[in-house]
C-alpha cells in the first residue's frame, strides 16, 4: 500500500469537514499518518436535489482512474447502484437524522403561512401534508449559501430547511434565527441521511481492510436497509420518500412514507426481530405500495 493515501472529496466546506473526520478517525487509530485530501470538482450543486450523480460520479471516476485511493461521500447522495468494481469499505457512525427549519420568524412551526426554500421533493411533500398553508420555492447552493440567501431575504423567503447533521458538522452558529428540528411525525429522513461512507476499489483488498476498521456495523445495517427500501420502490435520490431504520437492542424499528404525485401517501411503522425480517417487510410493503400506486 502506498505511503500516502489520497482521499477524494467534493470541494464544499461540508464535504471537506466529512473527509477530515474520516482522516482523523484513521489517525486516532495510528493508521495512515500521511493522508492527502484531493478535491474533485464537477458541475452541479450541493444539496439533496442536486443534479443527480454529478458529484458522486466525478468522485467514482477519480477512484477508477487511480487519482484517489478512496472517496468520501454523504451516503444519502450516493446512487442506489455503485460504480462496478467499487464497494463501501466503511460507514462512519451516523450523525443526526433530523431535518431542521431555520427561519427569520419566531415560532415558525406555529405560522399558518410561511415562504420556505427547499428543492427536496421529500421535504415539500412532508411539509405540505402537515402545513397546507406554507409555500415552497426551489433554492440551490451549499449550506452557507442557503443561510446567506435567507439572511439577505432573497426571494422574500421566511425559512429554509436543512439537514441537522450538516449544520452540526459545520458548527454553524444560528443565533439570529429561529431554529427547530422537525419531529419524525412531520418529516422522515432521506435514506442514509446523516451517514458518511468511504468507497474504494474492490480489488484493493489491503486498503479495504484498513478502511473497514472504521466501519460502524449498526449504522451500516440500518442505512443499507433504508436504501434497499428505496431500491424496491424503483426510486432514486430525489424520490419523495422518507425512511428510517433504527436498531433498538436486539430488534429493529422501521418507519417509511412514500408520496404519490397527487399528494396522497403510503406509510408504515413496524418492528422486526432481525435484519432479514426487516428486508422481508420492506419487500412486502414495496409490492403493496407499487400495486396501489397504479
Amino acid at each position: 500500500m502506498a505511503e500516502k493515501i489520497k482521499v477524494g472529496t467534493r470541494g464544499s466546506r461540508l464535504a471537506l469537514v466529512q473527509a477530515r473526520e474520516f482522516a482523523e478517525r484513521l489517525h486516532s487509530r495510528g493508521i495512515c499518518a500521511d493522508l492527502e485530501l484531493v478535491v474533485i470538482n464537477a458541475d452541479g450543486d450541493e444539496g439533496e436535489f442536486s443534479a443527480q450523480g454529478a458529484f458522486t460520479g466525478a468522485l467514482e471516476r477519480a477512484l477508477i482512474d487511480g487519482r484517489v485511493d478512496c472517496a468520501v461521500h454523504s451516503f444519502k447522495d450516493l446512487p442506489l447502484k455503485l460504480l462496478e468494481g467499487t464497494e463501501i469499505a466503511a460507514c462512519l457512525p451516523r450523525a443526526s437524522i433530523y431535518d431542521t427549519i431555520i427561519s427569520r420568524k419566531q415560532e415558525a412551526l406555529k405560522c399558518d403561512r410561511l415562504r420556505v426554500g427547499t428543492s427536496s421533493r421529500r421535504r415539500v411533500a412532508e411539509l405540505g401534508r402537515c402545513f397546507p398553508g406554507w409555500e415552497f420555492f426551489p433554492i440551490r447552493g451549499n449550506v452557507d449559501t442557503r443561510i446567506r440567501m435567507l439572511s439577505d431575504g432573497v426571494g422574500e423567503l421566511d425559512a429554509i430547511v436543512l439537514a441537522r447533521a450538516g449544520l452540526d458538522r459545520l458548527g454553524v452558529v444560528l443565533q439570529d434565527f429561529y431554529v427547530e428540528d422537525f419531529s419524525l411525525k412531520v418529516i422522515l429522513p432521506s435514506p442514509g441521511q446523516g451517514c458518511v461512507v468511504v468507497q474504494c476499489l474492490i480489488e484493493r483488498r489491503r486498503e479495504f481492510e484498513i478502511f473497514s476498521t472504521l466501519d460502524d456495523f449498526s449504522t451500516r445495517e440500518c442505512v443499507f436497509l433504508e436504501k434497499y427500501f428505496l431500491e424496491c420502490l424503483g426510486g432514486g435520490c430525489g424520490e419523495p420518500f422518507g425512511c428510517l431504520v433504527e436498531k433498538c437492542g436486539e430488534s429493529y424499528e422501521m418507519q417509511a412514507r412514500w408520496y404519490r404525485q397527487d399528494g396522497r401517501f403510503f406509510q408504515t411503522h413496524c418492528t422486526a426481530c432481525d435484519s432479514e425480517e426487516v428486508k422481508n417487510l420492506i419487500k412486502l410493503r414495496a409490492q403493496e405500495w407499487l400495486i396501489k400506486k397504479e
